[in-house]
């Protein structure tokens, strides 16, 4: 199919230039992707934190009452 541009030019529309799938609609993914997986390690983090906190207090009581 050819595209008529002016009174005396027939452009064929292999030329022009074709519109482009909008790659922008899935900046959502990666975003939703890199949150989840900060909040998993952050909870693996206080997990650790939580669990060497008791295991000094239970060291502590320890060294207390010995």
């Amino acid at each position: 199919m050819a595209v008529k541009t002016s009174a005396s030019s027939v452009v064929p529309t292999e030329a022009l230039p074709q519109p482009t799938p909008d790659r922008d609609e899935d900046w959502w993914l990666p975003l939703a992707l890199a949150l989840a997986v900060a909040a998993f390690w952050l909870y693996v983090f206080a997990l650790f934190v939580r669990a060497n906190a008791k295991g000094q207090r239970a060291r502590a009581s320890a060294a207390r009452g010995a």
